[in-house]
């Protein structure tokens, strides 16, 4: 394989020459195929990915009765 080429969401077509980032939310469709050293090009690939950069929110409710700790 020679060189890969990809797409995000039909946006302009990049080389692969390193691992990339999708920052924003949401579903994003991944566009893909690549040339072999004779120059033989593959059919066009595609991978649907969902990007969530939130991190997870943990909220605690306590009822009585409950012990805090050092409590006697």
């Amino acid at each position: 394989m020679r060189t890969i080429f990809y797409s995000i969401n039909d946006g302009s077509e990049n080389e692969y020459t390193a691992p990339f980032s999708i920052e924003d939310e949401g579903k994003a469709r991944i566009s893909y195929y690549s040339i072999d050293k004779i120059g033989n090009k593959e059919n066009r690939k595609e991978k649907v990915v969902i990007v969530d950069n939130t991190p997870p929110e943990l909220i605690v409710t306590l009822s009585a009765p409950f012990i805090r700790i050092g409590d006697n």
